[in-house]
């Protein structure tokens, strides 16, 4: 976690620095690709960076930071069963990561 953390604290700072609201909201949205067990454990520390982190800036606020995790199956773990990954996927949703499922079907990328 260490290499993901470091990018999000640059991206801040970037963020803080940019006088154009545009650029700013570039800087504070993050894609997670993969919901497997990598990528589940990016998104859960990225949430709870972007909540710890976000009070030291003063240009932006947690709100401002978008996380995305985009997944081509049809549920998160899929090495694990779904009913606990539906617990998990609500979990993700309320600590601000965003999920698409089934990104890469019908898109000619299966």
């Amino acid at each position: 976690m260490h290499r993901p953390r470091q990018h999000i604290v640059s991206q801040m700072e970037q963020a803080e620095a940019a006088s154009d609201p545009q650029r700013r909201r570039w800087h504070l949205s993050f894609i997670i690709v993969g919901a497997g067990f990598s990528g589940v454990e990016v998104a859960g520390e990225s949430t709870n960076w972007f909540a710890a982190a976000t009070r030291f800036y003063h240009n932006f606020r947690k709100e401002d930071v978008v996380g995305l995790a985009v997944h081509p199956k049809d549920h998160i773990l899929p090495e694990v069963a779904p009913t606990l990954c539906g617990i998990r996927q609500e979990e993700n949703g309320e600590g601000g990561i965003n999920l698409i499922l089934n990104y890469a079907r019908g898109r000619g990328n299966s």
